[in-house]
């Protein structure tokens, strides 16, 4: 805990000093004059977490934090387990090393995917005190690392049959203001980079049991968890946590109407967001009518609730499928580590990755996976996936909106989109 000098009260891990209630005494760190920290990633360097979000910062309901979250599929001989972590991102590495230790749980094939939250701690390294001081600390790495493979060993000891799988498409630009269609998609998310393009898509399946009582669902969206900015230091899921309470639990509003949820576990999906989509730079109007902005728990539960919703509304109007076949497929391959910045991070050790020299070039290597569940198709891809080579749109069909124009007239170095691919896209 820092005070107004920028010193620090020496009470190790747990944070307690002797004149604290309940102090159980020294601790690990505790007088050793080392700021014991969490660095949060995914803004600026030298962000130390001062706490968990709960109900006193302005919860709606209760289970916000930092998530792992595992669904095991299993059809015949074949069991994959999909998990995703409330972080910034996850090495190749990390999952290879996941998957070692589950070689005697039957798990044929691990995908892990970080929801990229920029409100959660670093697990990469590239957010400690200073640029390449490194933030991840080897004590969470090996926290992160079981609790992964806790959750997988968990979701497989609780396999229930599906007796009903329901997948919807919605639209989260018709998550606008009453009234204002012209807002669109910006009412929870924005592109600040040209051109304007968006995936608009909320996607969700819902697993169900032979009484219709919900496993879990999956819930795909392509927004940066950011709306709380980088003044925030609380450890949280951004508006990730009520896009899941939401489908759990149900919305909650003031004045308006919620919608109830549908139970079960859902589990969160990052789409195509890089280039890049976030809520920064927008303002979310509620369903009471209230306006909120960025740096606010209010707007990022806002936006939650209001994708949450969308996927609601997608399930009832779903498509039921029977009899859906499981299948994956994965490949490996070696990528060329070309950012100067990136380079100096490996060779400092700030990045704990193996590089590999080929042909003179510095590699590293990552995995693209394909889950197949009936007519769905889930495809990992590494990095942050621009938009744009995911749905297209250089022709301005993927706006939704009428706010901003397809390229910004201020740009003083605007893209040239006569020289955009021109498909077929992902």
């Amino acid at each position: 805990t820092y005070n107004s000098e920028d010193d620090f009260f020496d009470c190790g891990c747990d944070r307690l000093c002797p004149p604290d209630a309940g102090y159980p005494g020294p601790d690990t760190g505790e007088g050793d004059g080392v700021f014991q920290r969490i660095y949060v990633a995914g803004f600026q360097n030298n962000r130390p977490a001062r706490g968990v979000r709960d109900a006193s910062e302005g919860l709606v309901g209760e289970g916000d934090g930092i998530w792992c979250r595992a669904v095991v599929l299993e059809q015949g001989d074949t069991r994959a387990a999909l998990v995703t972590i409330d972080t910034v991102g996850y090495f190749h590495d990390e999952v290879e090393s996941i998957r070692t230790s589950l070689a005697g749980e039957g798990i044929d094939y691990l995908l892990v995917q970080a929801v990229h939250n920029h409100q959660g701690p670093d697990t990469m390294g590239l957010w400690g005190e200073e640029f390449l001081s490194g933030g991840f600390d080897d004590d969470y790495r090996q926290q992160v690392q079981q609790t992964i493979r806790d959750a997988v060993i968990q979701a497989t000891a609780n396999l229930e049959d599906v007796g009903k799988m329901t997948y919807g498409h919605g639209d989260a630009s018709t998550a606008h203001p009453a009234g204002q269609p012209e807002v669109g998609i910006r009412n929870v998310s924005n592109d600040t980079r040209d051109p304007f393009i968006v995936d608009e898509a909320v996607d969700v399946i819902r697993l169900a049991n032979d009484q219709d009582e919900t496993i879990a669902t999956l819930v795909n969206f392509a927004s940066h968890p950011e709306a709380l900015k980088s003044s925030n230091n609380l450890l949280t899921a951004d508006y990730v946590h009520a896009v899941r309470r939401t489908l759990e639990k149900g919305s909650e509003w003031s004045t308006a109407p919620g919608k109830p949820g549908v139970g079960g576990t859902a589990i969160f999906l990052s789409g195509a967001l890089g280039g890049m989509m976030t809520p920064l730079n927008i303002s979310t109007v509620s369903p009471d009518g209230d306006t909120y902005q960025n740096g606010d728990f209010r707007q990022a539960d806002t936006i939650g609730q209001l994708i949450g919703e969308v996927a609601l509304d997608a399930l009832a109007a779903g498509t039921d499928v029977t009899d859906p076949d499981l299948a994956f497929a994965a490949t490996r391959f070696d990528i060329e580590v070309r950012n100067t910045q990136l380079q100096l991070a490996f060779d400092l050790g700030v990045f704990d990755r193996k590089v590999t020299e080929i042909n003179g070039q510095r590699t590293v290597k990552t995995e693209m996976g394909m889950l197949a569940l009936g007519p769905i198709r889930m495809l990992s891809i590494p990095g942050e996936l621009l938009p744009e080579l995911a749905v297209g749109g250089y022709d301005g069909s993927q706006m939704f909106t009428s706010e901003v124009p397809l390229i910004d007239p201020n740009n003083p170095n605007p893209p040239d989109l006569s020289l955009a691919p021109a498909g077929p896209y992902i």
